[in-house]
C-alpha cells in the first residue's frame, strides 16, 4: 500500500509541452542531453534493481529506435554496461538515425552495437539471448499503430520474454502504447516495468493500455510547476472517440484523440484519497454523527448479496447500518452482524440493488426515487441498474452512483444513447465509455474491472476521471461487487466525506474503490512484483561513480533518479468476497493511523 500524496496522470501532450521548456533551456546552456541523461539514469537504476541479488550476471539488450526514447535507451545502456552485474550489454539499433551522442556513449562504455535494417527479413529471427530488455523503440510521439516490421519485432520480443522469463523495462511508455484515452492496439510491448519521464501519463494508468505497463516508476525531471500550470487550464480528460471508426480500423486509429483538450488529467487513487474521507471518532461522537447507511439489497433468490453488502459497509465503521430486505436475509445478516438495524429510517446514504430479484424491484424503484428526491448519495448496483433508464428522465441523478461492469454499462448505454456498444467495445476503452455513461445518466459512474474507472461530469461539462491502478486478480470473485457497493455507501455516509461537487464525489467514491481493492490485495496475500531497490542500490551508486569518472562532462548524479508509483501484484491465494470484507476494517485502521501520524 503506497502512502502517497495525490497522484495525477497527464496526457502525453501536456508532458511533452512541459518538457520542451526544459529541453530548450538545456540547449541554450549547451547541454542538450541533460534531461535525456537524467531519464536514462532512472532506466539504468530500474535495470540494476532487477538484477539477481546473488551476484549472477545478466545480459541486457536495448531496442533502439530513432527518437528520444532510443537516446534514453542508449544512455541507459551506457550506464548499466559498467556494472559488474551485467555480463553483456547489446544495443539492437532499429533506425538509420539513432541519437549520435547517446550511441557514442554506449559504444565507449563497451556495449556491443548491432545495426539492423528495417528491411531485413530476419530482423525477428536472430534476437540476441537476453535476460533484460530495454524497450526504447517508440514513445508517445508515435502516430497510429505500429507497422511492419516493427509490429512483428514487438511480437517476437514479447514471445521471447514469455518463453524465457526475460524482463522488459520500457522507456517512458511501452512501444505501441501512447493513446491518451488508454486504448491499446494489437501490437504493443508487454513491459515488466515502465520508467516514465517527468510525470505519470494517462496511457499508463487507463485500461487496457495500462495492462502493458507493469509496475511504474517516474523520473522527476523538475516539471512539477509547469504541469501544475498546465493542469489549471482544465480538469477533465475529454474527447469524442469514434468507436465505429476504431472498430473499422483497429490497428490504424489516431492516437491522442483525448488530447483535444490539452490540459487533461486523470486522478490516480491512493491512500491519501481514503484519508481525506475518514476520521477516527472522537469522545463526543455517537452513532448518528458517525453516519448511517441504509442498504436495500438481497432477496429470497439471492440472500447472500444483501449480507455481503452489509459486511462491506460494516468494515468501514459507520455508526449504524439499516437493512431493508426480506426475512431470510435479515436473519442471515443478524446472525453475522447483530448490531445492524432491520427496517427503514433516516440515513446519510443508501445502497440499492445487490441481489434484488423481480419481486423486490418495484420496492427498489420507490427507494431510489425517494432518496434521489432527498439528494442523498444513492449507490445503484446490479439488478437495480436497469431502473436508471427510466429514472434518469424524471429524477435528478447527480447524487446517484452507478456501479456497472462492462456488460451492464453496454446495456445502459444502448438504452440511454444512440450508441450500441458491445461489452468488447467497453473493454477496449473504458475511460471513454465511463464518460459517455456519466454524461448520459447524470450520475457518477464506477465502471468496474481489473482497473476500475470512476467518472463524473463537472459543473463545466467536462468529465472528471479517477482510476484505481493497483489490484490483484483474486478480487474477481462472486459477491465482490456487493461488498464494494456496501463500502461505497458507507464511505458516502461518513460526515467527514463532502460530496457537494463532482470532484468531491469522484474523490469519495474513488476512496471506497481504493479501499476495496487494497482489501483484496491484503486478504489474498498478493505481493508486489517490484524488486526492492535495497538489493542492488550500492551497485547502482558504484556505476554512477564509475561513469562520472569516465565521463566528467556528463555526470549522472548520486541520488536515486526515479521513484515507484504503481506496482503490479502477483502470488497470493484464493479468497472469497467475505474475505475481502473482513480485510476492510483493519485496513481502515491503518489508514486512520497514517492520518494521525501525518
Amino acid at each position: 500500500m503506497h502512502d502517497a500524496d495525490d497522484v495525477t496522470a497527464y496526457t502525453p501532450e501536456v508532458v511533452r509541452e512541459a518538457e520542451a521548456v526544459h529541453v530548450d533551456r538545456a540547449c541554450r546552456e549547451d547541454d542538450p542531453d541533460r534531461l535525456m541523461r537524467k531519464a536514462a539514469r532512472g532506466v539504468a537504476d530500474a535495470v540494476l534493481e532487477m538484477c539477481p541479488a546473488d551476484g549472477a550476471t545478466v545480459r541486457v539488450t536495448a531496442l533502439v529506435g530513432g527518437g528520444d526514447n532510443g537516446g534514453d535507451a542508449l544512455y541507459a545502456l551506457s550506464y548499466v554496461a559498467l556494472s559488474e552485474s551485467v555480463g553483456a550489454a547489446v544495443a539492437l539499433v532499429i533506425s538509420d538515425h539513432p541519437h549520435p551522442r547517446a550511441l557514442e556513449a554506449a559504444r565507449q562504455a563497451g556495449a556491443r552495437i548491432i545495426s539492423a535494417s528495417m528491411d531485413e527479413g530476419d530482423l525477428c529471427a536472430d534476437l540476441p539471448p537476453t535476460d533484460i530488455w530495454i524497450d526504447g523503440l517508440c514513445g508517445t510521439g508515435l502516430k497510429g499503430a505500429l507497422r511492419e516490421p516493427l509490429a512483428r519485432l514487438v511480437d517476437a520480443v514479447n514471445e521471447q520474454a514469455q518463453k524465457t522469463g526475460a524482463l522488459v523495462v520500457a522507456v517512458d511508455v511501452p512501444t505501441g502504447v501512447g493513446s491518451a484515452d488508454g486504448a491499446c492496439p494489437t501490437h504493443a510491448v508487454h513491459a515488466t516495468r515502465t520508467v516514465t519521464m517527468g510525470a505519470l501519463k494517462t496511457p499508463l494508468v487507463l485500461p487496457p493500455a495500462c495492462y502493458r505497463a507493469g509496475s511504474i516508476d517516474v523520473v522527476d525531471l523538475g516539471l512539477a510547476a509547469d504541469l501544475e500550470q498546465a493542469g489549471s487550464g482544465g480538469r477533465g480528460l475529454a474527447g469524442d472517440l469514434s468507436q465505429a471508426d476504431r472498430a473499422a480500423r483497429p490497428d490504424e486509429y489516431t492516437q491522442g484523440e483525448f488530447d483535444a483538450r490539452p490540459h487533461a488529467t486523470v486522478r490516480v487513487l491512493t491512500c491519501a484519497d481514503a484519508r481525506r474521507c475518514m476520521r477516527a471518532p472522537g469522545r463526543l461522537d455517537h452513532k448518528y454523527t458517525r453516519g448511517v447507511v441504509s442498504i436495500c439489497s438481497g432477496s429470497e433468490t439471492y440472500p447472500g448479496a444483501g449480507v455481503l453488502a452489509v459486511s462491506g459497509a460494516h468494515g468501514v465503521g459507520v455508526g449504524m447500518i439499516r437493512l431493508d430486505s426480506t426475512a431470510s436475509v435479515r436473519t442471515l445478516a443478524l446472525m453475522r452482524f447483530p448490531d445492524i438495524v432491520c427496517g427503514t429510517g433516516c440515513a446519510q446514504s443508501v445502497v440499492v440493488g445487490c441481489g434484488i430479484d423481480d419481486e423486490r424491484l418495484s420496492h427498489a424503484r420507490d427507494v431510489i426515487i425517494d432518496t434521489l428526491n432527498q439528494h442523498l448519495p444513492t449507490v445503484i448496483d446490479a439488478s437495480a441498474l436497469p431502473l436508471v433508464v427510466e429514472l434518469s428522465e424524471t429524477c435528478d441523478m447527480s447524487s446517484a452512483v452507478l456501479t456497472p461492469h462492462a456488460g451492464e454499462a453496454a446495456t445502459l448505454l444502448d438504452a440511454l444513447t444512440d450508441r450500441s456498444p458491445s461489452r468488447t467495445d467497453i473493454d477496449s476503452c473504458p475511460a471513454h465509455w465511463a464518460a459517455e455513461l456519466a454524461r448520459a445518466s447524470g450520475a457518477t459512474v464506477v465502471l468496474k474491472g481489473a482497473t476500475t474507472v470512476i467518472c463524473a461530469i463537472d459543473e463545466g461539462g467536462l468529465p472528471l476521471l479517477a482510476v484505481n491502478a493497483e489490484s490483484c486478480g483474486w478480487t474477481g470473485v462472486a459477491g465482490s461487487g456487493d461488498v464494494l457497493a456496501g463500502v461505497i455507501g458507507a464511505v458516502l455516509a461518513n460526515p467527514q466525506c463532502a460530496v457537494d461537487t463532482a470532484a468531491r464525489r469522484v474523490g469519495a467514491v474513488g476512496a471506497a474503490v481504493w479501499l476495496h481493492a487494497q482489501a483484496g490485495i491484503q486478504a489474498s496475500g498478493a505481493r508486489s512484483t517490484r524488486t526492492s531497490p535495497s538489493d542492488t542500490r550500492s551497485d547502482a551508486e558504484d556505476v554512477a561513480k564509475l561513469h562520472e569518472a569516465k565521463n566528467p562532462s556528463r555526470p549522472i548524479g548520486q541520488d536515486r533518479a526515479h521513484h515507484g508509483v504503481i506496482s503490479t501484484f502477483g502470488g497470493g491465494h484464493p479468497i472469497g468476497a467475505a474475505d475481502i470484507a473482513a480485510a476492510i476494517s483493519p485496513l481502515v485502521g491503518t489508514v486512520l493511523q497514517r492520518t494521525t501520524a501525518s
